[in-house]
């Protein structure tokens, strides 16, 4: 089972937003964690371990629109609506007595989910104290950040987005191979073989045909 829970929040005609917590405090600032491509809230369990962390602020992983376990009822989506919904689950767990967002509220993101970052801060300017763009470029996937060692997607993924662009049936899962092409560049080609098994499972779990199956 997820070790996540889910908030409601009205956003594109209301998203059941999925989020991972160690813990959370009033009396404590709030750093909200995204995840990168593909991943879920996972990617920060050896953080919410650190008691050095968890003992001076609340960390607040949520999983982005068309990651882990958050669900909406629309195909389509931008980066702006997960930030807006990251947004509106702040405000419903203030609501709930949970987290107090004049304690301070950072936001902390890796890879794609730098983007989402500089959005909240965009669209929220008065809520976002502080931003932590974590291995990102703010600049589009272009031949200059292509050059400075980011990937090149479209040579990447376009032949999975050629062979994924029919109809799936219920056996569909992602394969190991597009599994480690995201964890040779996520977490280095020479990664331990736990790191390696775990994201295999976890994007086959999260990507399979009936996780996304919404009545």
């Amino acid at each position: 089972m997820p070790n996540t829970k889910t908030i409601y929040v009205p956003h594109l005609g209301g998203i059941e937003a999925s989020y991972q917590t160690p813990g959370l405090d009033t009396k404590k600032p709030t750093l909200v964690l995204v995840n990168s491509f593909t991943t879920s809230s996972e990617l920060y369990k050896t953080q919410y371990a650190n008691k050095d962390l968890t003992s001076k602020m609340n960390l607040l992983a949520i999983e982005l629109l068309g990651h882990g376990q958050t669900r909406c009822k629309l195909e389509n989506w931008t980066y702006w609506d997960t930030a807006w919904m990251n947004i509106q689950v702040l405000q419903e767990l203030e609501k709930n007595g949970d987290i107090d967002q004049s304690k301070g509220v950072f936001v902390l993101g890796t890879s794609q989910g730098g983007w989402i970052t500089v959005r909240m801060a965009l669209l929220a300017p008065d809520k976002i104290t502080g931003i932590v763009p974590l291995g990102t470029s703010l600049d589009f996937e272009s031949p200059k950040t292509r050059e400075l060692g980011c990937w090149n997607a479209p040579d990447d993924l376009t032949p999975n987005i050629v062979a994924w662009s029919k109809p799936a049936d219920s056996s569909f899962r992602p394969g190991n191979e597009f599994a480690d092409f995201l964890i040779d560049i996520g977490f280095g080609k020479d990664c331990d073989s736990s790191v390696r098994d775990f994201w295999r499972n976890e994007i086959a779990n999260n990507y399979r045909w009936f996780a996304w199956q919404i009545g």
